[in-house]
């Protein structure tokens, strides 16, 4: 399991007449082994919406995005960003993980 914070002050968003906030975001994940190779990724396009109270929490305690991953056993590299199509903005970090077999 993935779960990003987002600042919404960074997200490009538009503020429509009834004021609430509008935009997307993509959240991406790609799983790598020590070799390089892909073993599996995600891609999620997430659509914002956010009235007046929703964007006073989020800008207090960040945008909440959840992602779901399926990766093998074993040493592990996983990459993860975030990508905002209304100000081109995007960042991403890898991060490596010892993945223990499931049961």
């Amino acid at each position: 399991m993935i779960d990003y914070t987002a600042d919404p002050g960074t997200i490009g968003l538009t503020q429509k007449s009834n004021g609430a906030w509008q935009g997307q975001i993509t959240a991406l994940a790609i799983a790598y082994d020590h070799d390089g190779n892909r073993l599996n990724w995600v891609a999620s396009d997430v659509g914002l919406a956010l009235d007046e109270a929703t964007w006073g929490a989020d800008s207090h305690n960040g945008l909440a995005i959840h992602q779901v991953l399926d990766v093998p056993a074993g040493e592990v590299f996983l990459r993860v960003g975030l990508y905002d199509p209304g100000s081109g903005r995007m960042g991403s970090m890898e991060v490596p993980l010892q993945v223990a077999a499931g049961k």
